[in-house]
């Protein structure tokens, strides 16, 4: 059966598509015990069993992978004979159809070198499809965001309601998050200016963190930016020697300015990428199909997106507004000690009550990153 399926995948791939080029799959034996001493003998019983297992389960995953990319394929190939008609806006369609499919299946084999390969051809034709809208928004955007006035109405209440936290609730975590943020804040920058986002983006983390890189959730996120384990390694911030890099923060910054570069990308539209970051591309998608709009706040009004997302977007907005003027929110940026930061030791402004502020603050999620 897995080896059929792996067949079927190559011949249809190869037959139907010339553009698709396939990767080798990797079935080399695992190491393990060296062979047992003495003319003519191999390794012992037990490691050809745990040989055999290993490969069984990599076939395994290659074959799942390769049954994705089958499902996936046909959107692919109506996309290249569109492309090819020179209905580009169609062909987008039909790549993002096919991109939806390998992202339901990256959650468990986001490592697999078959899919990692295939998506990566997706990316590159997405690309040159996509509309043609400035990735790099100014950040008043954010402040003066385009709607009806109902729906500006809507938005502006339920940003003022998230002001209000961070002002009362929330205030002490929100002042020691400004803390934290002092001796970062040019970096991160810079480095979202790098990868063509807003810098207003960098709000962000304070809402998944407090800034705080040493922040943990209980579904395994880590880090200012809060990545989970199979999108940390689908932006290489984990790879298969387990070196985990969430803690740092170019790495991490930089990670996560690619991913809600990648978001913004899949649908032409800041609050739907911060959405997605929050809930899953999934959600996101599903939410849209299900309501025919790409409108947030008209998949906020509807109910269509999860409660907490729909309390996410906003308390990131009041935290842009809060960064571009903290005096104006009766928070003030203090002086702290760098030296805290450069030795990663807990510093006077981290104790037990704000992480439990910074679990209110944070809602889970089930599916995003």
């Amino acid at each position: 059966m897995v080896f059929s399926m792996l067949m079927a995948w190559i011949v249809l791939g190869v037959a139907a598509s010339p553009a698709l080029s396939i990767p080798p799959i990797q079935t080399a034996l695992p190491k393990g015990e060296p062979p047992s001493s003495g003319a003519g003998l191999g390794p012992s019983p037990r490691t050809v069993q745990r040989w055999s297992r290993q490969l069984h389960a990599r076939l395994d995953r290659a074959a799942a992978a390769a049954e994705v990319i089958i499902q996936a394929s046909p959107f692919y190939r109506r996309a290249e004979a569109l492309i090819e008609a020179g209905r580009r806006a169609d062909a987008r369609l039909q790549l993002e159809r096919a991109r939806a499919i390998v992202d339901e299946a990256r959650s468990t084999l986001g490592d697999e070198p078959l899919l990692q390969h295939f998506a990566h051809q997706l990316e590159a034709r997405l690309a040159p499809s996509a509309p043609h809208t400035e990735t790099r928004i100014e950040s008043w955007t954010f402040s003066r965001m385009a709607g009806s006035p109902t729906q500006m109405k809507e938005a502006e209440r339920r940003i003022g309601a998230a002001l209000v936290q961070f002002q009362t609730r929330y205030r002490r975590l929100v002042q020691q998050a400004l803390i934290r943020l002092q001796p970062l804040r040019h970096a991160m920058e810079r480095i979202l200016r790098q990868e063509g986002i807003p810098v207003d983006l960098i709000a962000v983390g304070l809402v998944e963190s407090a800034y705080d890189p040493r922040a943990r959730s209980r579904a395994g996120a880590r880090g200012i930016w809060q990545f989970i384990e199979p999108t940390a390694r689908r932006y290489g911030l984990i790879h298969r020697d387990q070196e985990d890099r969430r803690d740092e923060l170019v790495a991490s910054t930089r990670a996560a300015a690619r991913y809600l570069r990648d978001l913004h990308r899949r649908w032409g539209d800041w609050l739907l990428a911060l959405a997605a970051y929050n809930a899953g591309e999934g959600r996101v998608e599903r939410a849209i199909r299900a309501t025919g709009t790409r409108d947030f706040w008209e998949l906020a009004r509807r109910q269509a997106l999860p409660s907490e997302t729909i309390d996410y977007v906003p308390r990131i907005l009041a935290a842009i507004r809060i960064l571009k003027r903290p005096r104006t929110y009766g928070f003030v940026a203090s002086h702290i000690d760098r030296g805290a930061f450069a030795t990663g030791s807990r510093n006077r402004y981290h104790d037990p009550e704000t992480d439990r502020a910074l679990l209110h603050l944070h809602f889970g999620r089930d599916e995003r990153r």
